[in-house]
């Protein structure tokens, strides 16, 4: 019996394109074609609906990256498995493995700071001393072995960074150090970087602390320091600032180019976008703040043909997929799958078409 509906429906449509008087034509846009036109200086790029778990775009997703400083989502995952956020860590040599010129929070051996501080450390000034404080203190104590030397606490903790990246579904990813200095064995691809960001949002207190703009803070030994966090989308007085943005790390290395994992909520709607190899901080900040823009102003469900309007042409191009006469992609069975079903249907186009002429409200 639906062979016969089809087949009649099949017809009825073919009747009416041939007519030309039911439906007028369609000129298909893209959402990603869109997105797209935002990322020609950015070299790798995933734009993530975490409220639908759904990824709604990628460009070079599954290849193999430096990903500079935002390995440092990582490195707070692995540290808050060992440590409680109240625990003390006390400074020590440890922070003069950092390289020369890399990125310090500037904390000072004999400083005491609770796991949290170090954590904003990370994440806002994007300290390579504080990442190889807490490597090297995690290891010791995940390890049971406190004077485990300086290079051995570092190599273990990396092995449990890789541990957790293979825990979070992570297939292309390995770390050799905790700060994400350039290293040929030292890796990961957007699509990887976003499961890692999402774990990272997932957890309350890296989430919090990567929304921080400004803060002074206070460490354990007594003395304060001021942070500012180096992502420019969360800074009032930056021509980038973005009122939606809450986080989460930036990145920059002359092999990883300016990296940028971004989040942001608008509307109780929760995006992420993973974006590497950027060539300037417009591309890094403005396209990406653009893509957010974007993403959250086009119809997510409906606008077919991605004209800004739900109209009768929306209609006649889900009817067209539903009855096997368009080509489904996953573009538009995310635009046109009104009863979120994971079909195109008939329901769907009449459900749009309704819409279209005001007969129910989308």
């Amino acid at each position: 019996m639906k062979k016969y509906i089809k087949l009649l429906v099949v017809s009825l449509l073919c009747l009416a394109l041939m007519s030309g008087s039911v439906i007028p034509s369609f000129a298909m846009t893209g959402f990603e074609e869109k997105i797209n036109s935002y990322c020609e200086n950015i070299n790798a790029i995933t734009v993530y609906d975490m409220s639908a778990d759904k990824m709604l775009f990628g460009k070079n997703e599954n290849r193999q990256i430096s990903i500079a400083s935002t390995t440092k989502l990582i490195t707070c995952l692995v540290v808050l498995d060992v440590f409680q956020p109240d625990d003390v860590i006390t400074v020590g040599q440890e922070i003069y493995l950092r390289k020369p010129n890399s990125s310090v929070c500037l904390i000072q051996p004999g400083h005491k700071l609770k796991v949290r501080t170090l954590i904003a450390a990370l994440l806002l000034p994007s300290g390579n001393d504080a990442a190889y404080t807490v490597a090297v203190n995690a290891a010791r104590k995940h390890s049971g072995q406190p004077d485990m030397s300086y290079e051995r606490a570092v190599s273990y903790f990396c092995n449990l960074m890789n541990e957790k990246a293979r825990e979070l579904g992570c297939e292309n990813t390995y770390f050799v150090n905790p700060e994400g200095w350039d290293d040929p064995n030292h890796y990961s691809t957007a699509s990887d970087m976003t499961k890692i960001a999402v774990a990272a949002l997932n957890n309350a207190i890296i989430a919090s602390i990567a929304n921080i703009h400004y803060s002074r803070f206070y460490f354990y030994s007594g003395e304060w320091i001021d942070w500012y966090n180096t992502n420019k989308l969360l800074d009032p007085e930056s021509d980038y600032y973005y009122g939606y943005a809450h986080g989460l790390k930036t990145g920059t290395t002359s092999e990883a180019g300016k990296c940028l994992v971004a989040f942001a909520e608008k509307d109780g709607r929760k995006i992420l976008i993973c974006a590497y190899g950027c060539k300037e901080e417009e591309d890094r900040f403005g396209k990406v703040r653009d893509i957010f823009e974007y993403v959250y102003s086009a119809p997510v469900l409906g606008d077919a043909d991605e004209s800004g309007t739900i109209d009768a042409s929306d209609a006649r191009i889900i009817l067209r997929a539903s009855v096997g006469l368009e080509d489904v992609t996953v573009t538009l069975r995310t635009r046109g799958d009104m009863d979120q079903d994971g079909e195109l249907t008939s329901s769907d186009a009449r459900t749009i078409l309704r819409v279209a002429v005001g007969l129910e409200e989308l």
